[in-house]
């Protein structure tokens, strides 16, 4: 038996003053005899696992605050613009009602979180505090384990043929939860974040079952699943992929928190199973799929599939995340941009799609000289590649294909970091290198003649004037960019 460690110790008297703010005296003691029934440092006791799965040996390397899931670039307003009650806790809105959603109360507390961490003011701190308090508040315990339920029937894809009913659980809200009171007690130390964290990572642990709360299993072929929308039987479940991935965003917090060597298995043998289906789910060309079981095209979640291999890059350092990262960006253009498109003088070629990207008409148009025109907004046809939806002139409501030297939205746009840097290969022969300003306007330029093929790191990848270049962070060309299709990752 592993020792316990010091962060998981609580007091029943520690318990009880620290939720009576919330919960009300009455409540406060009942939730106090819960803690003493329960075992809030399970996590380190527990010798077996609960079912067998593949577990691949990702590290779990630190990644800085800024660089974190859900990490801010900037510092959130204080007014809230989202549903939420007079306490300043963000809710779920179901018709007329306002309900507790842990998922969205712990990504909303690590929002304030991290404004806390920008701005040193309490004022962020005690708001991301409220919302971890709501959400142990909503609590259900079972199986030694917090759980933290939808009290609101849920329809999957707006279908009324397959409904979460209330009270439902996922794994997503367990995970993200998780990794909010991972965050608070490295914020605060104050223990009872810690005792929260392990009772919710104690979710983890609990066996599928038809009568209790679950959220995670294991599949036929032994692939661990996180499941945002857990069912029985097993089967019946929805394997969502976006789902999945956020769910792990708490195992690698606690498990930077606590080093426990079980904490290390889940979020190993979670992120084996986002790398194994990655066929299943990616859609060569078009969006990914949402999740298995309806194999629906994800919208706006295949730009956050790609985000979510990022931050495992950034993670694990294992190059198959970045690569996935990659694809995801490559097949489909899910940021919705605008701004001037350059025409080169000649003829050009517009249409007008349905829905289906069956093209409904088309016409000619001829610039007499090289020409600039307002585009509304930069999509992807299904099955026929980039378009321009013009905004303005003779040519508004028409879309015109995104070719490289001809026609193309200037600037840099659909732009992401590698972080870590990642390493490329430069082929032997002549590689130019340029200077963008954010016009896309080549400020300068550099030629280099290689003897050989050579290595350097690339720290970030962006569509510019049209084309996917990467930027180039050391060597002689540091800060230039170079065509993606010169170099080759490896």
């Amino acid at each position: 038996m592993r020792p316990r460690p010091a962060t998981m110790a609580i007091t029943l008297t520690l318990v009880a003053s620290a939720l009576g703010a919330t919960l009300g005296a009455s409540q406060a003691q009942a939730s106090a005899s819960a803690f003493n029934r329960s075992t809030p440092a399970a996590v380190a006791a527990a010798t077996t696992l609960p079912f067998s799965f593949h577990a691949t040996a990702f590290a779990a390397y630190p990644v800085a605050p800024a660089k974190l899931p859900f990490a801010q670039s900037g510092v959130i307003p204080k007014k809230i613009t989202k549903p939420h009650d007079s306490t300043g806790v963000v809710m779920r809105k179901v018709g007329t009602r306002l309900y507790n959603h842990a998922y969205l109360q712990a990504a909303f507390g690590m929002a304030n979180l991290d404004s806390y961490r920008l701005s040193k003011n309490k004022f962020y701190l005690n708001r991301a505090v409220a919302q971890a308090k709501r959400i142990i508040a909503t609590r259900v315990a079972s199986g030694g384990a917090w759980f933290y339920p939808y009290r609101f029937n849920f329809s999957l894809h707006g279908k009324t043929s397959d409904v979460m009913k209330a009270p439902w659980y996922s794994a997503m809200a367990q995970g993200v939860s998780l990794a909010l009171f991972s965050r608070l007690y490295s914020t605060t130390k104050t223990k009872l974040w810690a005792t929260a964290a392990a009772q919710t990572f104690n979710s983890f642990l609990v066996k599928p079952s038809a009568t209790k709360p679950w959220v995670v299993h294991s599949d036929t072929g032994r692939y661990l699943w996180l499941e945002e929308y857990p069912r029985w039987p097993i089967t019946r479940s929805d394997y969502t992929y976006n789902g999945h991935m956020f769910a792990i965003t708490g195992l690698y917090d606690y498990y930077r928190l606590t080093k426990s060597p079980l904490v290390l298995k889940f979020y190993r043998g979670a992120l084996t199973t986002v790398l194994h289906y990655f066929p299943s789910y990616r859609v060569r060309g078009w969006q990914s799929f949402y999740c298995l079981k309806h194999h629906q095209a994800a919208g706006h979640y295949h730009s956050i599939h790609a985000s979510q291999y990022g931050w495992f890059w950034s993670m694990t350092h294992y190059r198959a995340f970045a690569n996935g990262a990659d694809r995801f960006n490559d097949d489909y253009s899910s940021m919705a941009t605008k701004g001037s498109v350059f025409f080169s003088k000649g003829a050009h070629r517009a249409y007008k799609f349905s829905k289906t990207g069956a093209i409904t008409a088309s016409r000619n148009i001829n610039f007499t000289r090289n020409s600039l025109a307002r585009a509304s907004l930069r999509v992807q046809v299904y099955k026929r590649g980039i378009y321009y939806v013009m905004g303005n002139g003779t040519l508004s409501g028409w879309s015109i294909p995104e070719r490289s030297g001809t026609s193309y939205l200037r600037g840099i746009y659909r732009g992401y970091s590698y972080t870590p840097a990642r390493t490329a290969r430069f082929p032997k022969g002549t590689i130019v290198a340029y200077g963008y300003n954010r016009s896309g306007i080549a400020a300068s330029s550099k030629p280099l003649k290689l003897i050989s093929s050579s290595l350097a790191s690339v720290s970030a990848r962006a569509v510019v004037n049209g084309q996917w270049y990467v930027r180039v962070s050391n060597g002689s060309l540091a800060g230039l960019w170079v065509l993606k299709s010169k170099v080759t990752f490896i």
